[in-house]
Parts: C-alpha cells; sequence; structure tokens
C-alpha cells in the first residue's frame, strides 16, 4: 500500500513539474501567439521596416518592440537582466556585451552566426573567442548641410577644419545661424570633438595604437589629446558652439536643420528619414568631419550595437526563429530601409547610398570611420565623465588639461577594478 501512494505521489510530482516546464517554457500573448520582446534605443519608425518583415515571415510570433532612450537603456535593461528577466532580445553595446555574456546573461551565437557576419562586425561582441552578440547596421555621424542656403551665399561645402570655421563665421555673420548642434546630450559634443581628434591623430601613424593602449591604462589622454581638443575648442571660442547648445536637444536641432533655421547639422545616417518626414522638400547633404587636410577627413562611426539574446528567455526557440529572420538579407535590408545609408556586416550584402552622402563615399570607400570608445574596452566607462567634461568646456567652466586628467582618472579606476570602481 505504502508503495502504491509512493508511486502516486511521484506520477502527480512528475506531472506537476511537467505543467510547470510548459508554462514558463513559453509566453502567449492574448490572441494566442508567442510573445516575443525586443528593446532597443532607435526609435520605432527606424526599424518599422524590419517589424513589418517579421509579422510577415513569423505570423504567429507578435513582437513586441521596446523603445528606451539611449540615456537610460543600459541600466534599464540591464537592470531587468540582472535580476532574471529582462526582454527575449536586446541591443547591447560593446562594453555591455562583454560584461553580460562573461556573466553568462546573454547566449554564446558563435556556432549559429558568426560566421554569417564580416569579421570587422563580429569582432567588438566577441569575448574569449565567444561571439555573445551579432552586429546590428554600421552608423556614421558626419555634418549634415542644407544645399539651398549654400547655394543662396555662394558658399562652397568646406574641405578642412579652417574652412570649415570660416563657413560658419560667414554665415554667422550674414545672420544665418551656421550649426546646430544637440549639446545637452553631451554624447554629440563628443563625436565632434572626436571628428578632429581622429583625423587628426587617432588615424595617423601616430596614435594607430593609442586606443589599445588606453583601454589597458597604458597611455593617457592628457599629454596626446590637448593639442587637438584645443584646436577644436575654436568652435567654442569663435561661438559657433555657444552656451546656448548646451539647452538644445537633438529633436531641436533637428527642427533647427529642417525647418531651414540653421544651415548645418551635426548628426548622423540614423536622422536621414526623420529629416526627410520633417521637410520633404528640403535638399541636404553630408560632409565628413574634417582635419587640417582634406586627406584627413574622417567620420565617427561603428557598428550601431550587438544583438543578444537573453539567456533566461521562456521562449528561446521562437526567439532563435526572429534572430533567423533579422540575420538573413530580407532582415538586413530591412534594417538598411529604415535608416538610409547604413550598411550591413552581413557577407555578400551590398548597400546603395542616397544621393545626400555622395559627400562621404570617398572617405566610407578609404575607411576612414572610427569611434574610439567602443574599443576603450573597461575605460569606455569613462564616456558619461567624458561629456561632461565637454559640456564645461562649453560652459567656460574647466580648462582642456584639467578636464582631460579627471576623464584619464575615471579610465584609469574602471580598467584597475575589472569594469567597476
Amino acid at each position: 500500500m505504502l508503495k502504491k501512494i509512493l508511486s502516486l505521489l511521484l506520477a502527480g510530482v512528475l506531472v506537476l513539474g511537467i505543467a510547470g516546464c510548459g508554462s514558463s517554457e513559453e509566453e502567449k500573448s492574448s490572441n494566442g501567439k508567442t510573445k516575443i520582446s525586443f528593446s532597443y534605443w532607435n526609435s520605432e519608425e527606424t526599424v518599422k521596416p524590419l517589424l513589418d518583415l517579421l509579422a510577415e515571415k513569423l505570423p504567429d510570433i507578435e513582437i513586441e518592440y521596446n523603445y528606451v532612450s539611449n540615456s537610460s537603456y543600459g541600466t534599464a535593461i540591464q537592470t531587468k537582466l540582472t535580476a532574471g528577466s529582462g526582454d527575449d532580445i536586446m541591443a547591447f553595446s560593446e562594453l555591455s556585451v562583454m560584461t553580460l555574456g562573461q556573466q553568462g546573461l546573454i547566449d554564446d551565437l558563435t556556432d549559429r552566426y558568426a560566421d554569417k557576419f564580416a569579421e570587422s562586425g563580429n569582432q567588438p561582441y566577441t569575448v574569449d573567442g565567444k561571439l555573445y552578440a551579432v552586429p546590428m547596421l554600421n552608423w556614421y555621424e558626419g555634418i549634415f548641410y542644407n544645399k539651398a542656403i549654400f547655394k543662396e551665399y555662394n558658399i562652397e561645402v568646406p574641405k578642412t577644419f579652417d574652412e570649415f570655421i570660416a563657413v560658419c563665421e560667414t554665415l554667422n555673420s550674414k545672420g544665418v545661424k551656421a550649426l546646430t548642434i544637440g549639446a545637452k546630450d553631451g554624447a554629440t559634443l563628443l563625436k565632434s570633438c572626436l571628428g578632429y581628434v581622429q583625423s587628426e591623430y587617432i588615424l595617423t601613424d601616430a596614435g594607430t595604437d593609442f586606443d589599445a593602449k588606453f583601454a589597458k591604462s597604458e597611455t593617457t589622454l592628457a599629454g596626446n589629446w590637448n593639442p587637438y581638443i584645443k584646436e577644436w575648442t575654436k568652435l567654442i571660442e569663435k561661438e559657433i558652439i555657444t552656451t546656448d547648445a548646451l539647452g538644445i536637444d537633438d529633436n531641436q536641432a533637428l527642427d533647427e536643420f529642417a525647418t531651414g533655421k540653421a544651415a548645418m547639422w551635426a548628426s548622423g545616417c540614423w536622422s536621414y528619414e526623420n529629416i526627410k518626414q520633417k521637410n520633404i522638400a528640403m535638399e541636404f547633404g553630408m560632409f565628413p568631419y574634417l582635419g587640417s587636410t582634406p586627406e584627413k577627413s574622417s567620420l565617427v562611426g561603428a557598428s550601431g550595437a550587438g544583438l543578444a539574446v537573453n539567456s533566461k528567455s521562456k521562449n528561446k526557440e521562437a526567439a532563435y526563429r526572429v534572430m533567423d529572420v533579422i540575420c538573413s538579407p530580407e532582415g538586413q535590408q530591412a534594417l538598411i530601409e529604415g535608416q538610409p545609408g547604413s550598411s550591413s556586416y552581413l557577407k555578400g550584402m551590398e548597400s546603395t547610398l542616397p544621393e545626400e552622402y555622395d559627400g562621404v563615399k570617398d572617405v566610407l570607400e578609404a575607411g576612414r570611420v572610427h569611434c574610439c570608445w567602443t574599443n576603450w574596452g573597461y575605460a569606455t566607462n569613462c564616456f558619461n565623465d567624458f561629456t561632461q567634461g565637454l559640456q564645461g568646456l562649453v560652459a567656460k567652466q574647466v580648462n582642456v588639461s584639467d578636464m582631460l586628467k579627471e576623464v584619464d582618472r575615471v579610465a584609469e579606476s574602471y580598467v584597475r577594478g575589472g569594469g567597476s570602481q
């Protein structure tokens, strides 16, 4: 009798266990579809072509797109993930992928996807030989300019940094705001600054190994970057970037540019559709960040994000079906459609640039596209201090030397602490 009771109890436990597994393995939406949550810091408009494709290709899966602004994305999404929840598919920066991969919070994607993408795209998301995120589209930033304003004032597109300053001074003297820049977001200032530093230093023989050394605290910004940052601050000294810019965010800068209130705007390829939506008739182009000679021009850019899979996803099989579509030529083309001017790391993919990017084709073909902080490892944690320091320069509250020394101090503390202070 006791044996029979034990058998019944064991059978009950097995039934409960199987039922429990079934309920935890898959989440269903109200319409019976498998629900996959997908988080990213790009607006839903930029991924709409992809979401439409996923709905067409995977009718039994419902995508819940979770947009979180870039300024709070890392904290918000990683907090959920480390708490044992988090979205099924998530976009992350290189540093986040490094940390989360080592913690086992995101899946190893090597066997499934590594061979599909170019090594240059995989490298930032590879940790100890394992690929923990697939590269999304690349991004790059330069200077958009209003062709009608340039034509009205008989202005040629500048080819050097000095020519750029001269153009800005000419426009400002005629009552036209030369440059709008969303300096309220310090990252925009940082990219403007890096545009000059990398053109003059990082992409030259003298600076070719700087990023790798800085990532290991084997060198510093102070003592290396001072002359380049000081040259860039001519934009502040000549009131091309003013304190008013600190109160302007990217959306306000977009409005100023698209409505013809400013002749130029420091932004990137993700803004192409937004400009078109604001002013479909506007004729605009882009030129790169400029150095002392035309040959030293460059764009600030890198892989836009790495797409990772939550290792604790309850819908793992469906999540990988979604990833398979994203990592296909159709999926990549849908992403490009939402961000014209960008390109894919998927092998065999070719991108056609809109004519507005004719002014940066040579720079792109020459490979003069770089973004320092994506190569800084744990030192990337100095990012916020760097951007705040540049805002301090605009506000004329700090000097270049002290600002760089403080950024070095913060970067070194993170490298020494293995990613945490």
